[in-house]
């Protein structure tokens, strides 16, 4: 028999029932102390209806009932607040299809009223300080309510003491507020010896936790989610704070990973070994190959993203094919795997991580259920905290990098498969989102070049081509070009200690994985198969060590998450920037052919290396180069014999050639062989 016809069926399991959710389940709006609201932008809510797995909103019919005092607007199947004139209302959200059940969710809208300012308090007698017991009397300076800690060998006798009636008395349970302005003091007594600190707080039914927050207060430092702590002119994102004049104002801040900025600082009596400041290294490194594969995780993934942290660590966050959630696993310095932990309870792909500048990760993912962008953010603790939404604008295969200003730069898939960038601020704001490519595009990568600009190399849909487009250090995103013309799908970038990018991609027409190398000045090299079976989603990290980690999903049968590490390597001395004890002076450290140098901070520098004098430069002048140009002439060199004999001298030759760049030696005799060599060393300076 013949086809009579054509088309497609959707089939369901019986047991499958349409579930209704919100994008937004509830919102607080900020009023004032009288329940104004200026802005219900906030207040925005969506129902999608799914059926196994499949988003089907589309088949249902919605409608809403507003409480009292609430008034908005219903488009399709978003609502919009508008106006509350209770302090809390709802929405009522019906679903309704022939042949279901009414589907029903509410959306909570409330308000969170600003406090009436109150009136100026009366400043509490200070606590004056800490006494030995026996010399109470010869405390001054006290008034009626003053607060003293004392200290004995006796442990009836030490404790808080309140200046009443013109005498001191024991406080046997102090108040929260008399510990808090007497803490300092308390923890003083117990470090001299003098009992443990309940002799002095006594039996108060307030925990040791909530007096030391009250401490901290007290001392004006504020703990921030990023964990860390400021105070002064800076915010917990180390931005400094301005008079009205435009004068940074005094402070100081500690990132969560430990990295300090102070305005107006002073460090007393601090060992200098307790301090470590950033020194950049200017060694080498050398490209290596690639080892074979390993096996990360032995269930189906889909997409993944990895990134380094501070500490050497890699964080992967991948998706797990069985229950579409999210999940992360932690790679340790020394090579192995923790196990996985879950980081949402929702369907989610399209993964993009970046370590930010205080070291905490930021994930921007996508949803399968309304296509927004959304964001999770894991604190230098490793706790995830909750998940929010970018914008609402319809977005997939995100890809983001952290600029030199410390904004994060987002580069996905928008509407009509155009490429869109977003930009995230300092405090963690997105502004909006802006077209840079008007044509149908896959799979974009961005990573930030050593001069500030961006490389972002995405996937022309209709050629498949890979192609790139550079943004400057302006904003300004400059033409395409094509790198790749063949069809390509998903790529990754990563940044290589000499500066040149790396891009792994994955053929389409195989499934290999292939990479190109592009060169600091901004040519790229020939492709080479690094993955000759079907793979996919490659991320790629430099490590601290000089390697490569390419981690990626097997095509080829299993879907398991996969790694490969190259055998690149530095030199005896490494390229980037990297933590050095303060007290050296050390700011620079250099090493090329010529030899290697050292810069100081106060504009000193060393250079050393080794020469050797061939037989043609034997009783003539021998030139050597230095690694790196003095700021003038005004160098001393040092010659000294590595290897030969006592008349194989050889002299720094004072009426020969010298520049800041090279200067001559001289050896009056003709060694046996064919070579001597030589140690030197000149000490100048560089600035």
């Amino acid at each position: 028999m013949g086809v009579v016809g054509t088309g497609q069926i959707t089939l369901y399991d019986q047991n499958d029932s349409p579930v209704a959710s919100l994008s937004l389940d509830r919102c607080s709006l900020p009023a004032d102390a009288s329940g104004v609201v200026t802005d219900f932008s906030a207040a925005v809510t969506t129902l999608a209806i799914n059926r196994g797995g499949i988003d089907e909103s589309n088949l249902w019919t919605v409608t809403v009932i507003k409480s009292a005092g609430l008034t908005g607007t219903l488009s399709e199947k978003t609502f919009t607040v508008s106006g509350l004139t209770t302090d809390a209302g709802y929405v009522d959200f019906t679903a309704t299809r022939p042949g279901f059940a009414n589907l029903t969710k509410r959306f909570d809208v409330g308000k969170i009223k600003q406090g009436i300012q109150g009136s100026q308090g009366v400043d509490a007698p200070k606590c004056l300080g800490l006494y030995d017991y026996a010399s109470r009397a010869s405390i001054t300076g006290m008034v009626e309510g003053s607060l003293a800690v004392l200290y004995s060998l006796v442990e009836g006798e030490r404790g808080i003491y309140a200046y009443v009636s013109s005498a001191w008395t024991r406080q046997a349970s102090p108040t929260p507020d008399q510990i808090s302005r007497c803490f300092l003091y308390v923890i003083d007594a117990v470090r001299q010896g003098y009992g443990v600190s309940s002799d002095y707080i006594g039996e108060s039914s307030v925990s040791f936790e909530i007096l030391l927050a009250k401490f901290i207060y007290a001392l004006r430092i504020r703990l921030g989610d990023t964990g860390a702590i400021f105070s002064g002119g800076y915010d917990e994102n180390g931005n400094i704070s301005h008079d009205g004049d435009g004068n940074d104002l005094p402070g100081a801040f500690i990132s969560g990973t430990g990295a300090f900025a102070g305005v107006g600082a002073v460090f007393k009596s601090l060992t200098a070994n307790l301090l470590k400041t950033l020194v950049e290294y200017s060694g080498s490194w050398v490209m290596g190959s690639w080892g074979s594969y390993s096996v990360v995780e032995s269930v189906a993934v889909w997409n993944l993203s990895a990134t380094l942290l501070p500490d050497g660590k890699v964080v992967c966050v991948y998706r797990d094919e069985a229950t579409n959630r999210l999940r992360q696993k932690i790679r340790n310095a020394n090579g192995t795997w923790g196990v996985y932990s879950e980081i949402t309870d929702y369907n989610a792909r399209d993964i993009s991580l970046a370590t930010l500048p205080d070291g905490r990760v930021l994930c921007v993912h996508g949803v399968s259920f309304d296509n927004f962008l959304r964001q999770k953010v894991r604190d230098v603790t490793g706790v995830w905290g909750q998940t929010t939404v970018i914008d609402s604008l319809s977005g997939s295969y995100p890809s983001v990098a952290v600029l030199p200003d410390g904004k994060v730069l987002c580069v996905s898939i928008g509407p009509s498969g155009y490429l869109y960038q977003r930009i995230r601020e300092i405090d963690g704001t997105w502004g909006s989102a802006s077209a840079i490519e008007s044509a149908t595009c896959d799979y974009p990568s961005v990573a930030v070049l050593s001069d500030g600009s961006v490389l972002c190399i995405y996937r022309d849909y209709s050629t498949g081509y890979l192609r790139q487009k550079i943004r400057d250090t302006n904003g300004t995103w400059g033409s395409y070009s094509v790198i790749e013309n063949v069809n390509s799908s998903t790529s990754s970038l990563a940044v290589l200690p000499d500066g040149s990018v790396l891009c792994i991609y994955r053929d389409y027409s195989t499934g290999y994985l292939r990479q190109k190398i592009r060169d600091t000045n901004g040519t790229w090299g020939s492709y080479f198969v690094i993955e000759s079976v079907n793979s996919g989603f490659p991320s790629s990290v430099v490590l601290l060590d000089g390697k490569i980690l390419c981690l990626y999903r097997d095509f080829s049968g299993t879907a398991y998450l996969r790694q490969k590490i190259d055998s690149s390597a530095y030199s005896s001395i490494p390229v980037g920037t990297f933590e050095t004890q303060v007290g050296a002076g050390i700011i620079n450290v250099g090493q090329n052919s010529n030899g290697t140098y050292i810069k100081l901070s106060d504009g000193t520098m060393i250079c050393y290396g080794i020469k050797s004098i061939i037989s043609q430069e034997w009783s003539a002048n021998s030139t050597i180069n230095l690694p790196t140009p003095f700021v003038n002439t005004d160098y001393v060199a040092l010659i000294t014999l590595a290897a030969g004999t006592a008349e194989h001298a050889v002299t720094y030759n004072n009426s020969g050639y010298k520049s800041v760049s090279a200067f001559t030696c001289y050896t009056p005799y003709s060694p046996a062989g064919t070579y001597l060599s030589t140690s030197w060393m000149a000490i100048g300076r560089w600035k």
